[in-house]
């Protein structure tokens, strides 16, 4: 199903649906900081999950999408 959804909202939302447990997979993290930096790489949102690990997590969006021709 898609979404179209505008690109500057999007990690707003993935934010919002990993803090109510609706992505799958990650229904038991917990969104600890926004826009983490490691060294030089910038991430969109650190998670920890109920055993206190660490996720990195990188939201992709695309811009363009529809049918050929």
């Amino acid at each position: 199903i898609w979404v179209p959804l505008h690109t500057h909202y999007t990690n707003k939302v993935v934010k919002v649906l990993v803090e109510y447990g609706k992505i799958p997979g990650l229904e038991d993290y917990r969104v600890i900081q926004i826009e983490p930096t490691f060294g030089e790489v910038r991430f969109d949102l650190l998670l920890e999950g109920p055993g206190g690990e660490r996720l990195a997590l990188e939201v992709k969006t695309c811009t363009l999408f529809g049918k050929k021709g």
